[in-house]
């Protein structure tokens, strides 16, 4: 005579992988629309300003000598937004002229991420959490008080809101 074979306590049963395919298919989802997201700013080229200083210790010096504020732009290469926001509102003739009226331009390359970029310190010494990110700063790296970060909610993203934005600094106390 057979016996049945001996049945599962269901209290030390192992479950399946039943419960867990709906989080599987989530973070699979989740994964593809990063990766169409990384796709589709990757495809902006990068965008490149004349004249900008490279890097926050050369934009000091530029702006000690020409007695100006700086424009400080936190930007890397593979940041869509960062390239749109150069091409279609910086790099406009209008406020080109408006940076060279009053400011020296500095950039702040986060391309490379890792711990041996110093302008990854540079960004943390300004708590940047996102780009494209734009401060005004007087000539030693201070932050001009009572200015906002650029882009932002008083200052639309378009060359208007940009040049406004840059008349502010003046604007202040």
């Amino acid at each position: 005579m057979d016996t049945p074979p001996p049945q599962a306590d269901s209290s030390t049963a192992k479950p399946g992988l039943r419960p867990y395919v709906g989080w599987g298919v989530a973070f699979l989802v989740v994964t593809a629309s990063w990766i169409g997201a990384c796709a589709l700013q990757s495809n902006t080229a990068p965008v490149h300003l004349e004249g900008w200083q490279p890097g926050l210790e050369a934009g000091m010096s530029a702006a000690q000598e020409a007695d100006r504020p700086m424009l400080v732009m936190f930007t890397a290469d593979w940041c869509g937004p960062c390239q749109a926001l150069k091409k279609d509102v910086i790099d406009t003739a209008p406020a080109k002229q408006a940076i060279a009226d009053g400011f020296v331009p500095v950039i702040i390359d986060l391309t490379d991420q890792s711990s041996s970029n110093p302008d990854m310190a540079t960004a943390q010494r300004y708590g940047v959490t996102g780009i494209p990110h734009l401060i005004l700063t007087d000539a030693q790296g201070n932050s001009i008080p009572n200015t906002l970060p650029y882009p932002n909610r008083t200052y639309p993203r378009s060359t208007d809101g940009f040049i406004d934005w840059l008349n502010s600094a003046n604007a202040t106390p």
